[in-house]
């Protein structure tokens, strides 16, 4: 118990060692301490040094030799005041800067946060994983190319299918802008039955191969099929997510609701 009430006090394994061997041993050199302990001479030597300067023990010199003796246990009480006094003096220095520290302070400096696919089956999980982050009743902002069925090599059909009902399922509106071609107009005849509005932009000015990409309130999601070319990526950080976002808003209110 006395040995690890030291250790909490803050003394370390061979500072405990050496004091509570110096409570029984009286005034010695640190070459008794070290075999009375089985420390190394220097080691001891030092030990002793740091305890000299903590107040627990005494140094005196006899010829060319230290020796060392335990003060009072009385003063373990005066070395924590001191921590404390200590520490109340770091406090007041650290509040005498705090205010500088807030003007430094960018919480934003943070790396995003990847992910990225190209195994198809986790490009599908993916894809589904989006309506996690989107509450029901939301809105969901979106661009895609709307691909022909003989450009669908693993059966994303699917799993759109499956993403399209639970979003109605959820009551999340989709909004989404995509290329203007045949496909695309077929596509938008359909938004009255899918709960989505989509607006077709000319492709010379938004034209994008094989992708759809969910701009969410912190990431963002982009799925690329097109052939045997399949992939995915997420991004996870609020500017990003929102920057892309108000790209969409501007594309969105510059293109034809027609």
């Amino acid at each position: 118990m006395i040995k690890d009430t030291l250790l909490k006090f803050g003394l370390n394994e061979k500072e405990t060692e050496i004091y509570l061997s110096l409570l029984h041993l009286g005034n010695v050199p640190a070459s008794l301490l070290g075999k009375r302990t089985n420390i190394p001479r220097s080691t001891a030597k030092f030990t002793c040094d740091q305890l000299v300067k903590k107040g627990l023990i005494t140094e005196s010199i006899k010829g060319n030799t230290s020796y060392y003796s335990a003060e009072s246990p009385e003063k373990l009480l005066v070395h924590l005041e001191n921590q404390k006094k200590a520490i109340v003096e770091k406090e007041l220095k650290i509040n005498q800067i705090i205010s500088d520290l807030k003007n430094m302070y960018n919480p934003q400096k943070v790396f995003p946060k990847m992910q990225f696919l190209t195994n198809p089956e986790e490009v599908k999980a993916l894809y589904l994983e989006v309506l996690n982050f989107v509450d029901r009743g939301e809105t969901l902002y979106s661009w895609a190319l709307v691909l022909d069925e003989t450009q669908d090599y693993y059966g994303f059909d699917e799993i759109v299918d499956t993403f399209v009902s639970r979003r109605i399922k959820r009551n999340i509106f989709n909004k989404i802008l995509s290329p203007r071609t045949l496909y695309s107009e077929k596509f938008k005849s359909e938004d009255p039955k899918y709960l989505r509005e989509t607006r077709l932009v000319h492709t010379n000015l938004l034209n994008f191969s094989g992708s759809e990409c969910f701009f969410l309130k912190d990431r963002m999601y982009s799925v690329y099929v097109e052939g045997v070319n399949t992939y995915a990526f997420m991004v996870e950080q609020r500017n990003i997510a929102q920057m892309y976002r108000a790209f969409f808003e501007v594309a969105w209110d510059f293109s034809s609701k027609n």
